[in-house]
């Protein structure tokens, strides 16, 4: 289930109120079993995330083993986050599976989203803040891959005439 995608945040229950508003607020990172903060001053950010996900993740804390504000919402029994291989044996093995794909890691997941991001036209600048880079060239150069098939005929690559806010002002 989408819940799952917490998994890889680390995400604790006082953040509720934020995934709630359809936000999920990136502060930490869990990497290893250390809790630290994110690599880098552009990780710190603030993320949109779907309806459906945000009530899967009140839904899930409710049902937390560990419910109270600054508890992980995926924990483990004694309320600590869950480990990688943990994480991974218990929710990406199955889900894989089910899939009917070989294997699957969470990295995958973020991967494929910010993929789609770019394929589905949403501007550089946007999917860098989104994922946390510092550069927007860095995620077009680790993320915008042409795979077979996925070039535009000619005809296609047709552009529509300027206008002057394409410029960047708005007349002469």
């Amino acid at each position: 289930p989408r819940a799952n995608e917490g998994q890889t945040t680390g995400a604790r229950s006082r953040q509720r109120r934020d995934v709630g508003a359809g936000c999920a607020k990136v502060r930490r990172r869990l990497r290893q079993g250390e809790i630290g903060p994110p690599k880098s001053r552009a990780g710190r950010r603030d993320v949109p995330i779907p309806s459906a996900l945000a009530d899967d993740l009140a839904l899930a804390r409710t049902t937390a083993l560990h419910p109270d504000d600054g508890d992980f919402i995926f924990a483990t029994a004694s309320g600590k986050p869950l480990g990688e291989d943990n994480a991974h044996h218990r929710a990406m093995v199955p889900a894989a599976k089910a899939a009917g794909v070989p294997w699957a890691r969470f990295h995958d997941l973020r991967r494929v989203t910010i993929s789609r991001w770019i394929q589905g036209g949403l501007s550089p600048e946007i999917v860098q803040s989104l994922a946390g880079h510092d550069d927007a060239a860095f995620t077009l150069q680790v993320y915008a891959k042409v795979r077979g098939g996925e070039m535009p005929a000619g005809d296609a690559l047709g552009l529509a005439p300027l206008d002057a806010r394409d410029l960047g002002r708005d007349g002469p």
